[in-house]
C-alpha cells in the first residue's frame, strides 16, 4: 500500500515473474587491444595514389611511390614527414629493395629504375618487354610483371640484360623471393602459386591450394598466399587467418582484418572500421603497422599494445556455469559424459569441460580454425578448416588432454568429423562434398553430397550423412562395417538444422522425427511457427530446440526459451545444458533437470528489491520515485510492467498499466522510474511484470 503517508518507504509486492535469459552482466571480451584501439595513430597524405611502399629500418625510412606524380617519396618511419621527393618516372607502382638499391617498377613505361639510396637519386634504368607493375631481386635475376589482369612473369639476368618469359597468363600474379632458399614465388590471385628457381628461372612446381588469395608474403622461409600459410614443398596448408596475410614477423601475423599471434593464431587486434582495411602493410622490429588501401593518398602508422603472452579464451566456472569471452562452435560428449571437449574456431582453441564440478579444466592449441570435434574410446579427432590435416589426441582414456597431438594429412580442409572405431570419418568444404575416412591412410568415397554433415550413431556401426545444403536434404545410412551406404531417405526433407541426433531406436533429422533403421519411416516435424524448428538436442521425451522444448511424441512445444540456444545436450542423468550468446557474451548452463531448468530461469527474473517513495498527501494518487533492482539473470528482460492489483492481488479495473523502460535504467544497474497518476480507492498493491524479448524480438510474458 502506498497511500496517506508522506515519503513513506514501502516495499512493492513482486508477484507476477517470467523466464529470462541465463547469460551473465557484465561479462566483458578479454583484451583492451582485441578491439583493435591504437596506443597512437599517425597518418599523411601524400597528394596522390600510393603504388607500394617499402620499409627501411636501418636508414629510418619509408620508400612510398607516388603514382600520380611520379615521384618516389623518402618519409621517415618515426613522424611520416616527407624528407625528400625523388622524380623517378612515369607511374612508379612496386618495388624490391636489395643492398643499397631500390628497384621501382615504372607502370608507364618500359623501364624499371635503379635508385642508389645512399646517394638517393636514379642510378641507372633497366629497359623491359612490357610496361612493370612490380618487380622482385634476387642476386643477378630481376623479375617482373606487367599489370594486366592476365599478366606475363619475366626474368631478366642482370649481367647479360636478357630478357626471358618464365610464364604466359597469369591471372594478377604477386611476386616475392625467397633469398635464403633462392627461390621466386608467384601467386595468382584466388588460385595456384608457382615457384622457380631464382638462379636460373626454372619452374619447380605449382600448388594449387583452397581458398589462395591476392596477397603474397615471404618470411625466412615461411610462404603465406592470401589467408593461408603453406608447406610449398609438401603441397600442405599450415594454417590460414582471416583477412589475408599482408605482413609477418618474428611474433605477429598482420592480416587485412587484424594481428594474429604466429604460435597459435590468437587474435589480439581487430582493425576498427576506420582502418578501412589495408591493402599493403609494413611492419617494424617494434611492431609498428605501416600502411594504405589502394587508390588512397592516405598512409598511416599505428603502434598497438600488442600482448606477448595473450589468453586465447577467458573464462569464469561457476556451479552451475561457465562464462566465456569466446564462441564455441561445436563440441562432444566423453566416455560416461563426464567431460565434454569444444572447439574455438575463433582462437584455435580445443577446451575440456567437467561436467560434474562444471568448470573448464583446460584448453590448449588444436590447430588452425577447428570446426567440429569427436571423441571415441578416448581418442580425440578434431576437423580444421584451416590445416590439410585432422588433429587427433589419444588422451589415453581421457586421463591426458595435453598428450601430443598427431596430425592426419588428407590433402584437404575439413569441416566436420565422426570418430568410429579406431578410424575417423571426414568431409571437406565445398556445395556438393565427398566423404573420407582416414584408418591407416585416407581414402574418400566417391558420391557426392550437398554439404554433407555426419553423425555417428552410439556404437559406432553406422554412420548417418545428412546434406545441409540448397539443393537437397536427404539422409544417408552408411556400414561402417562394409562401407557401403544402406538406406536413405527419398525426398527433400526441407532447410532445418543440419544437426543429426540419434537417440536409441530414433535420428532426428532437419527437425524431424525417423525411425533410426527405417529412414523411410518418418514419425512427424517439430515446428517453430511456420518454420521446421531447428534442433540441438534429444533423449528419451524430450526434444530441445534453438528456443523451444518439445514433448517428443506429441510434437508439441512445452516451454519457450526467451533466449536463442547455439548448442544443446541431454544428459543420461536428465541434467541439461545449453550454451547461448548475448551481446558478443557467451554463457554454458547446466540445469539439473527440465522442471529445475524452468524453476532457475523464472527465479532469475525475480528483482531482488523494489522501493517507492510516495510524496503525494492525497489518498488517491500516487506521486514519486519506484526504484527497482533486477535479478541477476535479467538481461532479457525488454521492459517491466506496472498493474495497480486490489488487496486480493487482483487487477483493479480502470487503471491502465505503466512501463519500466531500459532508458530508466542507471549507471550501477538499478531503475528508477517516476510514477505520477491518480487511482481508485481499490488499489491497494502494485504488481511488476518481467516482460522478455524472445527469439523473434517480439515481448512475451510466458
Amino acid at each position: 500500500m502506498f497511500r496517506n503517508f508522506k515519503r513513506k518507504l514501502a516495499v512493492l509486492s513482486i508477484i507476477v515473474l517470467c523466464v529470462t535469459s541465463i547469460l551473465p552482466h557484465g561479462f566483458m571480451a578479454a583484451g583492451v587491444s582485441a578491439q583493435g584501439s591504437a596506443v597512437s595513430e599517425t597518418s599523411i597524405n601524400v597528394g596522390s595514389s600510393i603504388g607500394g611502399m617499402k620499409l627501411d629500418e636501418q636508414r629510418g625510412l619509408l620508400y612510398v611511390t607516388a603514382s600520380e606524380k611520379n615521384e618516389l617519396l623518402f618519409i621517415s618511419k618515426d613522424t611520416l614527414q616527407i624528407k625528400k621527393r625523388l622524380a623517378v618516372g612515369n607511374n612508379p607502382q612496386g618495388m624490391e629493395l636489395a643492398g643499397n638499391k631500390l628497384y621501382v617498377a615504372l607502370g608507364g613505361a618500359t623501364l624499371i629504375a635503379v635508385v642508389d639510396l645512399d646517394s638517393q637519386t636514379v642510378v641507372n634504368t633497366i629497359p623491359t618487354q612490357l610496361k612493370p607493375y612490380q618487380v622482385a631481386v634476387d642476386g643477378n635475376s630481376l623479375f617482373y610483371a606487367d599489370g594486366d589482369q592476365w599478366c606475363d612473369i619475366h626474368r631478366i639476368d642482370l649481367n647479360t640484360g636478357k630478357d626471358t618469359t618464365l610464364m604466359n597468363m597469369i591471372y594478377t600474379p604477386q611476386l616475392a623471393v625467397d633469398r635464403e632458399q633462392h627461390i621466386l614465388y608467384a601467386g595468382e590471385s584466388g588460385s595456384r602459386i608457382a615457384a622457380f628457381s631464382a638462379t636460373y628461372g626454372d619452374l619447380q612446381g605449382v600448388f594449387e591450394p583452397e581458398g589462395g588469395g591476392s596477397s603474397l608474403v615471404i618470411h625466412s622461409e615461411e610462404v603465406y598466399f592470401g589467408s593461408l600459410q603453406l608447406d610449398f614443398a609438401n603441397r600442405r596448408i599450415l594454417s590460414s587467418y582471416s583477412g589475408g596475410v599482408l605482413a609477418v614477423d618474428g611474433s605477429y601475423i598482420y592480416t587485412g582484418n587484424g594481428i594474429y599471434t604466429k604460435a597459435e593464431g590468437i587474435p589480439v587486434v581487430k582493425y576498427e572500421d576506420s582502418f578501412n582495411y589495408p591493402d599493403v602493410i609494413e611492419v617494424d622490429q617494434s611492431h609498428a603497422v605501416y600502411s594504405f588501401s589502394r587508390w588512397s593518398p592516405l598512409l598511416y602508422k599505428r603502434v598497438y599494445d600488442l600482448p606477448e603472452q595473450p589468453k586465447a579464451v577467458e573464462y569464469q566456472n561457476s556451479s552451475d556455469q561457465i562464462r566465456l569471452n569466446r564462441d564455441l562452435n561445436a563440441w562432444a560428449a566423453g566416455n560416461d559424459e563426464r567431460y565434454f571437449y569444444a572447439v574455438s574456431t575463433e582462437t584455435n582453441r580445443l577446451l575440456q569441460i567437467d561436467s560434474h564440478s562444471f568448470e573448464v579444466l583446460a584448453d590448449r592449441y588444436i590447430g588452425s580454425m577447428p570446426t567440429d570435434v569427436d571423441i571415441r574410446d578416448g581418442i580425440i579427432y578434431v576437423a580444421l578448416n584451416g590445416s590439410t590435416h585432422i588433429a587427433k589426441i589419444d588422451t589415453a582414456d581421457e586421463t591426458n588432454f595435453m598428450a601430443p597431438i598427431t596430425e592426419l594429412e588428407i590433402g584437404q580442409t575439413t569441416l566436420d568429423v565422426a570418430a568410429g572405431k579406431g578410424k575417423v570419418y571426414y568431409t571437406g568444404r565445398g556445395g556438393w562434398g565427398k566423404v573420407g575416412v582416414f584408418e591407416s591412410v585416407y581414402t574418400i568415397y566417391p558420391q557426392t553430397y550437398s554439404s554433407p554433415h555426419l553423425t555417428m550413431n552410439e556404437d559406432a556401426s553406422m554412420l548417418y550423412i545428412g546434406e545441409t545444403g540448397i539443393s537437397r536434404s536427404n539422409l544417408f545410412m552408411l556400414d561402417t562395417r562394409t562401407d557401403s551406404v544402406l538406406q536413405s531417405t527419398n525426398g527433400d526433407f526441407g532447410f532445418g538444422s543440419p544437426v543429426i541426433i540419434p537417440d536409441g531406436e530414433f535420428v532426428y533429422y532437419t527437425g524431424q522425427r525417423i525411425d533410426a533403421d527405417n529412414l523411410s519411416m518418418l514419425y512427424g516435424s517439430y515446428k517453430d511457427g511456420y518454420y521446421t524448428a531447428k534442433l540441438l538436442a534429444a533423449r528419451d521425451k524430450l526434444v530441445i530446440g534453438s528456443n523451444t522444448i518439445y514433448d517428443r511424441d506429441t510434437f508439441n512445444p512445452i516451454y519457450k526459451l526467451p533466449f536463442i540456444a547455439s548448442y544443446g545436450y541431454i544428459k543420461k542423468d536428465g541434467s541439461i545444458l545449453l550454451f547461448s550468446e548475448n551481446a558478443g557474451q557467451y554463457s554454458l548452463t547446466k540445469y539439473d533437470s527440465f522442471d529445475s531448468m524452468k524453476s532457475d530461469q523464472q527465479d532469475g527474473m525475480r528483482p531482488v528489491a523494489a522501493y517507492f517513495i510516495d510524496e503525494d498527501w492525497d489518498a488517491l494518487s500516487l506521486d514519486g520515485e519506484l526504484t527497482l533492482f533486477p535479478g541477476p539473470q535479467a538481461v532479457n528482460v525488454q521492459y517491466y510492467k506496472i498493474r495497480y492489483l486490489d488487496a486480493g492481488n487482483q487487477v483493479v479495473n480502470g487503471v491502465s498499466d505503466d512501463y519500466i523502460y531500459a532508458y530508466e535504467k542507471q549507471v550501477d544497474g538499478y531503475y528508477i522510474h517516476q510514477l505520477s497518476k491518480r487511482v481508485p480507492a481499490e488499489v491497494q498493491k502494485i504488481g511488476l511484470i518481467p516482460v522478455i524479448s524472445t527469439a523473434y524480438g517480439e515481448p512475451q510474458v510466458l
